[in-house]
């Protein structure tokens, strides 16, 4: 058995909340934001677990902990839009930068539920789309791969869509 997890990272905390492949509810837990914290939860989870951290950026200051997490953990993905609409350009570039140096570009994805100013959607996709370090490949696979694969959507299922 496994779960798939969302986590939504507050600043000084995180809520992990998840179905698990049966269908039954993994009630929503706090953790707190130190590395140790992280490791107990994500070790308490069943193997193959896959998580989804979103925030809007909140994540940022504990960079080097979700590398250390992504790192022993290959089902946990990081979404960035909140971030890319968060921080100086600059800070963005960089850290995406590093993530994919890292080794983690097949695990970072562009996903927004944010409806109310649409175009800082296509400003934040821009970002993406105009960073000269990222081959054409993994622009695709952050801004569409990754999420696909995450959610296990195959080519039958996708047919038109990409």
């Amino acid at each position: 058995m496994k779960y798939y997890i969302g986590c939504d990272a507050h600043k000084k905390y995180s809520v992990f909340a998840g179905i698990g492949e049966a269908g039954e509810i993994v009630p929503a837990q706090r953790v707190e934001h130190d590395r140790e914290s992280y490791r107990s939860f994500l070790n308490g989870l069943p193997a193959a677990s896959q998580i989804a951290v979103e925030s809007v950026g909140n994540w940022y200051p504990l960079i080097d902990e979700l590398i250390a997490v992504m790192g022993w953990n290959a089902y946990v993905f990081l979404d960035l839009s909140g971030f890319i609409w968060s921080y100086p350009l600059e800070e963005i570039h960089a850290t995406i930068k590093r993530l994919v140096q890292a080794g983690f570009g097949k695990r970072i994805m562009y996903g927004t539920d944010f409806i109310f100013w649409p175009r800082m959607i296509e400003a934040s996709i821009g970002v993406i789309e105009n960073a000269s370090y990222l081959t054409q490949e993994q622009k695709r696979d952050i801004l569409y791969n990754n999420a696909a694969r995450f959610l296990r959507i195959d080519e039958m299922q996708l047919g038109e869509s990409r």
